[in-house]
């Protein structure tokens, strides 16, 4: 968050009584903020809406009420049309598409009614961490200090919060007896589930694969803010005379991604090879960074709303990236030893699949069998015994349970079948069975099991695509095996 571009909004009654709130430019010629804190019952329409800028060097503005979109109404949110002092898109926020977590750290700032100087009401700022409603449209927010000014200061109405370095919500009310808590209605939730507000902000059904990727990027590289290989790409994507920072390191890289994708990784490899040599711990980050820019790449593209995946791709690589947009996961590749090839991490090898006829009823036994096997790895280590072949339904359900669960942990496990498409297989192969696919995701099966058939026919475009990124994640990976 920027504090200089901070917006004071101040809006009067009738009786000419004054109440002040707050805005945060979104982009262009657009403010966020509470639609009470811009609308108010008997509202004085001839005093209009003036908005304020007394942190940067941007005349005042008098507007109508025909300048504020309600474009969330029943959430309290509203856009303020006028003029932003940011023109340069680059510095405009990052819309939060991730929700947050318990505890996760916020910050935010705004005017409250109380505590004036000479040129008007003061900003003030409150940090804590998330305490609730991670997933619903209002979050709960515990300030970690006792927010303290003189007088009833009635919150901090349309202040932006930022959370992981996105705009994450705006807060709306508080109680007035706690000054610990706030509460904000949550950007992502409005992004979900409030398609008004979702064309209001300019926010294609398209770019939401790809702008979680952004998120997860962005937050990946605050993390690795003091790195030498956050430095390093600092020299190469970001501008000369720019503040370094995560989030314009992130605008830079998006950028060069929208210029070039393939060039991006090469570029990515280059600079980070150099400090790889120095500092280990450096290819494990540029190992990431590769794989979520790989998520941002194809995100345009995901796999279809299936448990079975038909992709037109030529690559495993491409499979794991495909199938970690659909399920919106930081993809997880490995270099496989012997061979000049980057898969997913967490495949199944179907080679592990006895041969035991055509009979739907057996072949769907054996691949649980083996699915068991593949999840509970540790088993025979702890108990020195394989897990039990027949599952009944109490296990199956559990082992269900727990492809699922996998998917959700802080690094994601997506356990999967890959089977190529050939003339053969789809003839001999039982995944590519259609009566043994629709038994193995029976909702008293695994449902939660998902299986690609990879190697359709692509377009030459995305083939070609394919093939330059392929060979470029090989070198990386071949690189990064030197290091690591």
């Amino acid at each position: 968050m920027d504090e200089q571009f901070v917006a004071r909004i101040y809006v009067w009654n009738h009786k000419y009584e004054l109440f002040v709130g707050t805005g945060y430019p979104l982009q262009t010629g657009v403010l966020l903020t509470a639609l009470h804190v811009v609308s108010i019952e008997n509202q004085n329409i001839e005093k209009g809406i003036l908005v304020q800028w007394p942190y940067c060097d941007q005349p005042d503005e008098t507007l109508t009420p025909d300048a504020v979109h309600a474009c969330a109404s029943e959430h309290d949110i509203a856009l303020l049309h006028c003029l932003t002092p940011l023109a340069d898109a680059r510095f405009y926020p990052r819309l939060a598409q991730r929700f947050p977590k318990p505890d996760d750290a916020y910050q935010c700032r705004g005017f409250p009614l109380a505590g004036q100087d000479d040129k008007g009401h003061v900003a003030i700022s409150a940090s804590g961490r998330v305490n609730g409603g991670c997933e619903a449209d209002q979050l709960e927010l515990l300030a970690t200090t006792p927010i303290k000014v003189e007088g009833d200061w009635a919150g901090l109405s349309g202040a932006p919060v930022f959370i992981n370095g996105c705009l994450s919500a705006v807060i709306t009310i508080k109680y007035k007896t706690i000054d610990r808590y706030l509460y904000a209605v949550s950007i992502p939730y409005l992004l979900e589930h409030i398609t008004t507000f979702r064309e209001a902000v300019g926010y294609a059904e398209s770019n939401r694969t790809q702008q979680f990727f952004l998120d997860e990027c962005g937050i990946y590289l605050d993390s690795i803010n003091d790195s030498p290989l956050f430095l390093a790409l600092i020299t190469g994507f970001v501008e000369k005379g720019l503040q370094p920072s995560a989030a314009i390191l992130l605008n830079g890289i998006q950028t060069a991604v929208e210029n070039d994708p393939v060039a991006v990784i090469e570029k990515l490899r280059l600079l980070a090879e150099p400090v790889m040599t120095k500092d280990h711990a450096s290819a494990e980050h540029a190992k990431t960074l590769l794989c979520l820019l790989l998520g941002v790449i194809t995100a345009k593209n995901p796999a279809n709303d299936q448990n079975i995946h038909n992709l037109a791709v030529y690559s495993r690589m491409m499979v794991e990236v495909s199938l970690a947009t659909h399920y919106k996961v930081r993809p997880d590749l490995k270099r496989v030893p012997g061979k000049n090839d980057v898969v997913g991490c967490y495949v199944i090898d179907d080679e592990c699949l006895r041969e035991v006829g055509w009979k739907t009823e057996d072949n769907t036994k054996e691949i649980i069998k083996v699915v068991n096997v593949a999840v509970n790895k540790a088993y025979k280590r702890v108990h020195g015994s394989e897990p039990k072949e027949t599952l009944g339904r109490f296990d199956l359900r559990a082992l269900n349970t727990t492809l699922l669960t996998r998917r959700k942990n802080k690094h994601p496990e997506l356990i999967r079948f890959e089977i190529e498409t050939t003339d053969m297989l789809k003839k001999t192969h039982p995944l590519h069975d259609e009566a043994v696919c629709a038994a193995l995701h029976h909702p008293t099966c695994l449902p939660n099991l998902p299986i690609v058939r990879y190697g359709l026919e692509a377009a030459d475009k995305d083939a070609d695509l394919e093939a330059d990124l392929y060979a470029q994640v090989n070198e990386f990976f071949r690189i990064i095996q030197q290091y690591s």
